[in-house]
């Protein structure tokens, strides 16, 4: 089945995520702490620290929410001694070595209201993956993941989800909801605000796709050959922490991706066409 990542109506939004029990923490950004370096929203982790503090952040508290009272502005900025570093909203605290909250349920997709204020051609992205961890390998193990890409600018509050691809029958034990403001090092400027985010209906093991794309080989090694039926702009692939680690401009529905910096595990790979984005699954092999 095809798993693009379009936007949903609000009905169905509304209608899907009264299904789940489980919710995004602090998914509408209603509440914020002063850690003294500025507002951070409570139970996600952004940059904010490393911007120095005194003037525009990150990550910032708005007022003009999509609902309640605020909703989170994510911002490409430059950041000493960084440079120009996109935006960064992630569930949970990373930078202490966790990753993620516990969550323990296989909801469809991740839906929200986003608007989005691009530089040039940039991209703002959210991920969301779920993982188990496996005590037999002390590796997390993926069990689903879902990107939604901000490939245009959004002036107005809009709906979007991240339809869930799972790859496992594993219960998750481990929630990880990753937001970046852009794609380039290049240009300050890009812009996403987000709120709203909660959960569609459950579902189960994802199905197979249809064969518009093909990727090889399978488990990749060092190169991952794709092959399209309609030409792609770019291709990501997105890691279990929802950073991309690896990335490539193209115009040609063939494209080979080079991997070998990758250490073993399962990655999401986003590919971009003129009519939407594509969402796959790959395993990369011990070498």
């Amino acid at each position: 089945m095809n798993k693009r990542l379009l936007l949903t109506s609000t009905t169905a939004l509304l209608i899907a995520g009264a299904c789940l029990s489980q919710t995004v923490p602090n998914g509408g950004f209603e509440n914020w702490t002063d850690n003294g370096a500025g507002l951070e929203p409570n139970g996600w982790t952004t940059l904010n620290s490393f911007a120095g503090g005194g003037g525009t952040a990150p990550v910032e508290r708005v007022s003009q929410a999509a609902a309640g009272t605020y909703a989170a502005k994510v911002t490409t900025m430059e950041i000493d001694p960084l440079g120009v570093f996109p935006g960064i909203l992630t569930l949970g605290d990373p930078l202490s070595g966790a990753v993620g909250v516990p969550f323990t349920q296989r909801p469809g997709s991740l839906v929200g209201q986003w608007k989005y204020a691009p530089v040039a051609d940039d991209q703002g992205t959210v991920v969301v993956q779920l993982s188990k961890w496996n005590t037999l390998t002390n590796e997390r193990d993926e069990v689903g993941t879902g990107v939604a890409v901000a490939s245009a600018a959004v002036s107005a509050w809009s709906p979007f989800s991240a339809p869930i691809t799972y790859i496992s029958a594993l219960t998750p034990d481990t929630l990880s909801i990753s937001v970046l403001s852009g794609l380039s090092s290049e240009v300050a400027g890009s812009a996403i605000w987000l709120d709203a985010l909660a959960f569609s209906s459950s579902t189960g093991v994802g199905e197979v796709s249809d064969a518009s794309i093909t990727m090889f080989p399978s488990p990749v090694g060092d190169q991952l050959t794709i092959r399209t039926d309609a030409s792609m702009q770019d291709v990501r692939v997105f890691g279990m922490d929802g950073r991309i680690v690896a990335q490539q401009r193209v115009n040609d529905r063939m494209v080979v991706v080079d991997v070998a910096g990758l250490r073993a595990g399962a990655y999401a790979v986003v590919i971009r066409q003129a009519d939407g984005s594509e969402l796959r699954r790959i395993i990369v092999k011990d070498r």
